[in-house]
């Protein structure tokens, strides 16, 4: 078979299958995967029946079964006894889950709802529902804390199901050192031969053409085969800037599942869950504070509480109002600063680009007023999550130019990450200009 289809297509379908047993007249093969025994039948069966024939010396019929843990038992044939060839499972390097990253402590919001759901569906069956997962949103907001959360559900309602947890720059780097070893098939088994691949950061490998390919093959390998895939992003796939499209398309046949900031009462739960885990009673107004002020992501509100509790067991006294104010003054003074309003970011985009706010807003293309134009679209979108049709009439465009407009600068940002400073420039720019 393999010198008759091509390489990939032998890796994809065929080197999976393995021969049980004879029957009469069926050649009985396992197939790890509904999915890619359902294809080899359709495609393949008859083709292997013919070589399968051949090399018994009898008219055969392939048989698919779908059981990944069957093992292969010596086949009879008619002119000697053979012995079928086993891909034995070996032993699998279990990943270090955080501890404290699990369903249980995982406080749900209208803002996460759907993802953990989806989360917790993977966790209780893989590759049965939601296959793949697409976990999207910004920094410190518990898509880490998802993925982990399902390895360790997996983890413990199966322990030998193979369970690998990367993030998209450990794989580009491993994919890296094995081209340069000359390991590179050793590390494609170990991509493909897991049965739940947890990617984290996927947005890593944008940009970087051989090793989006190398994941687009193994997203494949495992996807065919039944096998449970879970990604998350910083974005959703149709954002993630100068990645193939044939990837992000791949990332969107499943669940794809947003995390969004938490909602009051979300920082507030978390807060007294987090405090309750220390062994503290936080005074409600102590929790309330907190929760007004830090609004950025989970990660700051719990790193505040972190330092509250610290400082407040040095002094060996209990958290006050004006003890958490004085962290919050401290430490996380510009955690809750207002949001610059669009006007004010296409004031301060203009002034960075030395053009005016009404050239940012007309139709002139000379450079400085398309990059002031993009960069104002870029932070707008960003900051304010503004639909596309009404971002494109706050600039005087359709949406269609919006879109143009964010994707331009994301791109810039993947080939140049110091671009950020720039924006972070127009930023800090319009919080400061009055109105």
């Amino acid at each position: 078979m393999r010198e008759a289809i091509s390489e990939q297509t032998y890796e994809h379908w065929i080197r999976p299958l393995n021969l049980l047993r004879m029957e009469g007249g069926n050649a009985v093969v396992s197939a790890p995967g509904e999915f890619g025994g359902q294809w080899v039948t359709k495609k393949f069966a008859k083709q292997l029946a013919v070589y399968l024939s051949e090399e018994y010396g009898a008219s055969l019929t392939l048989r698919i079964v779908v059981d990944p843990d069957i093992k292969p038992k010596s086949a009879a044939s008619p002119k000697e006894e053979r012995t079928v060839k086993v891909n034995p499972r070996q032993p699998f390097p279990r990943p270090e889950f955080q501890p404290r990253f699990t369903f249980d402590r995982f406080v749900q919001g209208p803002s996460n709802r759907l993802a953990l759901a989806g989360a917790r569906a993977v966790g209780e069956a893989p590759g049965k529902k939601y296959n793949p997962l697409f976990i999207y949103g910004g920094p410190g907001l518990g898509k880490t804390h998802l993925m982990h959360a399902i390895g360790h559900d997996i983890s413990g309602r199966a322990p030998d199901t193979r369970v690998a947890y990367l993030t998209g720059q450990v794989f580009a780097e491993e994919f890296v050192r094995a081209i340069k070893s000359g390991r590179i098939e050793e590390f494609r088994r170990f991509q493909r031969s897991v049965d739940v691949w947890l990617v984290d950061d996927v947005q890593f490998i944008a940009g970087k053409d051989r090793t989006q390919e190398e994941l687009f093959h193994t997203f494949n390998s495992l996807y065919e085969t039944g096998r449970q895939i879970v990604i998350c992003s910083d974005r959703p796939p149709r954002e993630l800037y100068l990645m193939e499209e044939r990837l992000c398309s791949r990332f969107e046949c499943g669940l794809v599942a947003d995390v969004g900031p938490p909602d009051f009462e979300t920082r507030a739960a978390i807060l007294i869950k987090k405090a309750e885990d220390d062994g503290i009673t936080l005074p409600i107004d102590v929790v309330y504070l907190m929760a007004d002020r830090i609004q950025s992501n989970i990660r700051t509100l719990e790193g505040s509480l972190c330092r509250l509790i610290a400082e407040c067991s040095l002094n060996g006294a209990s958290p006050t109002v004006e003890s958490a104010e004085r962290i919050l003054k401290r430490f996380f003074i510009d955690v809750n600063a207002e949001k610059p309003t669009p006007e004010k970011l296409i004031e301060a985009a203009a002034l960075q680009y030395g053009v005016t706010a009404e050239e940012l807003l007309g139709n002139g293309r000379r450079a400085p007023v398309s990059q002031a134009r993009q960069a104002a679209v870029y932070l707008c979108r960003e900051i304010w999550q503004t639909p596309w049709k009404q971002l494109g009439s706050i600039f005087n465009k359709d949406h269609t130019s919006a879109i143009y407009a964010h994707r331009s600068v994301g791109e810039t940002l993947v080939r140049d990450p110091k671009f950020q400073t720039v924006l972070d420039q127009i930023v800090n720019a319009a919080q400061s200009r009055r109105t």
